[in-house]
């Protein structure tokens, strides 16, 4: 279970008044703000730099999945028949 600081949970209340230091808290400390209504935690704020990089990460382990995936069921084949195909594909010298 992942602890957040009570300084980063706001409400949606607090949000409203002080949005612009919310966003300048998150841009200076790197760490998410979590912004709650009615008790529960209904949106994530997150430095958009920090986002694209969660997003690369998701989809990278999308990726490996999808190999891992292959693996296992056995849809392979050897390195030599693949990189004839490539080179043959874009005319590359062999």
């Amino acid at each position: 279970m992942t602890l957040i600081p009570a300084g980063d949970v706001k409400t949606i209340t607090e949000l409203a008044c002080q949005a612009e230091q919310i966003v300048r808290q998150v841009s200076q400390t790197g760490r998410p703000v979590t912004v709650t209504s009615g008790g529960g935690g209904d949106v994530v704020i997150v430095d958009a730099e920090q986002y694209n990089r969660w997003l690369k990460t998701i989809n990278l382990a999308a990726l490996l999945a999808e190999g891992e995936s292959d693996v296992r069921t056995g849809r392979v084949r050897p390195l030599d028949d693949f990189l004839r195909e490539l080179a043959s594909d874009q005319d590359i010298p062999g």
